[in-house]
């Protein structure tokens, strides 16, 4: 019996020590939920007040998001305020909310989900500079009721600034857009070290501008660029050119993906790490050109579907395989003999993979 009752007490000792998460509604009608004893998240309202306002802490920890589909539906907020703590917004959070005609937006808002401010009274919005990405259909969409499509507000307005995800997504759905100024276009993160040591190394995560020919940066604000991270350009669609520097030596996963009219890149680089996806459905991708004359001075490795859809591997899978240029990317599966050419210097993970017929 008693090393059952110690059994027993082992188990409530160990789960008193994981965080729990505690909801509770205050007196305006919101409700919020303590999340890892760090930060709190809006996840319900009750109330029917005209002005909503979110306050920026409760019990001394920050509101950072505001959960989807919180207010959907409430017809009588007229205002909501949104403190600077905030940092996204949930999708449908204000969906329907037909009287809503004024949104104070947080100055540190970075993501606001799909139809955010869906078929809402808003006439027009004003997003800061740190903004990273809008959903489809968060701002200046009105839904047909009858057929159930989403039209663009012709009045509806955008205030925000050039280079930044406000200014693209007014792009992307023709809604008239007012600068409020530029952006930064180039985003990136310091590399993380020990101890009082100051960072020397940065990877940039995210590319904002519209230019046709762009040269990445070797260096920003006094870091040494050594990356690009995951998903810096994808989707571009105005990119044609870009220029990589010497000092990259890895390209993330999904970093050009879907820049459907990027042509060319030109690689200066001595070696590189191309990771999974990199350049995947580039569909006009053609041409890779490398600072060196001789390309046995160039060394890379390349990820599982890093040439995917693109025209260089359209035209370069030949005699059962794709060689990137000193790299062996892939062999036709059905191979069944296979002689490696001597201009390999190094076979891509996944080179011989399905190859089942294929005899040593």
């Amino acid at each position: 019996m008693k090393k059952v009752i110690s059994a027993l007490l082992a188990v409530v000792l160990l789960f008193s020590t994981i965080p729990i998460s505690t909801s509770f509604a205050t007196t305006n009608g919101l409700e919020f939920e303590i999340v890892r004893e760090e930060e709190v998240w809006v996840t319900g309202y009750t109330g029917n007040s005209t002005v909503v306002e979110i306050p920026a802490t409760y019990e001394n920890l920050p509101v950072v998001y505001i959960q989807g589909y919180v207010f959907k539906d409430n017809t009588s907020i007229q205002k909501v305020i949104i403190p600077d703590s905030v940092t996204e917004i949930g999708g449908s959070a204000f969906s329907y909310c037909t009287n809503l005609e004024e949104v104070q937006m947080s100055n540190n808002i970075e993501t606001i989900g799909g139809c955010a401010f869906l078929h809402t009274g808003l006439k027009s919005i004003t997003l800061p500079k740190s903004i990273l990405s809008i959903g489809d259909y968060a701002f200046g969409h009105y839904e047909d009721m009858k057929t159930g499509d989403y039209f663009v507000h012709n009045d509806f307005v955008i205030n925000g600034y050039t280079y930044s995800s406000a200014e693209q997504y007014a792009l992307d759905y023709n809604i008239t857009f007012v600068s409020l100024g530029e952006a930064p276009i180039w985003l990136y993160q310091p590399e993380e070290v020990w101890g009082d040591r100051e960072p020397e190394y940065a990877i940039i995560t995210k590319y904002r501008g519209h230019d046709k020919n762009v040269t990445v940066p070797s260096t920003l604000d006094g870091y040494n660029i050594i990356s690009l991270g995951n998903r810096v350009f994808d989707g571009n669609n105005t990119l044609e050119e870009v220029t990589i520097p010497n000092s990259i030596t890895y390209i993330g996963s999904n970093c050009f993906e879907y820049c459907r009219n990027l042509k060319t890149v030109n690689l200066e680089c001595d070696y590189v790490d191309i990771m999974d996806e990199a350049f995947e459905g580039c569909e006009k991708l053609d041409t890779f050109n490398l600072k060196h004359q001789d390309p046995y001075e160039f060394t890379c490795t390349l990820g599982a579907n890093a040439l995917s859809g693109t025209t260089y591997y359209k035209n370069n899978f030949v005699d059962n395989m794709l060689c990137f240029f000193t790299t062996l990317v892939m062999v036709k599966e059905d191979v069944e003999t296979f002689t490696i050419p001597s201009s390999v210097r190094t076979i891509s993970e996944g080179a011989f993979e399905g190859c089942t017929n294929l005899e040593y």
